[in-house]
């Protein structure tokens, strides 16, 4: 009786660890995710508001820590967009202004040209 009564113990033990870990490992992709969608938002809001000519490249990661997830981007109204990053059930929403062209990861060149943003 007493093994048994040890080894559920041990068994609810490992068990709270290792729910706790996967949700650290939750939250430690939804933070990724979010830094790289905040960074995209900023370098487009950015280039929203300079000059024609402006141009740059960004690199959009091929993984985050390893994990696969996608990124696509599109049209709200006419000056707004958003950009949208989806990893597993979690997909996160940033409104940013309208890009005439896809995002894509790996490297993308964003440049203004007649008041437009030019994505690739």
């Amino acid at each position: 009786m007493m093994i048994v009564m040890s080894f559920a113990v041990l068994f609810s033990f490992v068990y709270v660890l290792m729910h706790v870990s996967a949700q650290k490992n939750e939250q430690k992709t939804f933070e990724e995710i979010n830094n790289l969608g905040i960074s995209l938002q900023n370098e487009f809001l950015l280039a929203s508001e300079l000059e024609d000519g402006y141009m740059r490249e960004i690199y959009v990661p091929v993984t985050l820590n390893g994990l696969a997830y996608s990124i696509a981007n599109g049209d709200v109204a006419d000056a707004e967009g958003y950009l949208e990053i989806t990893f597993g059930d979690l997909g996160i929403t940033y409104n940013i202004p309208r890009l005439n062209g896809t995002i894509q990861k790996g490297t993308n060149t964003l440049q203004k040209k007649d008041g437009w943003l030019l994505l690739n």
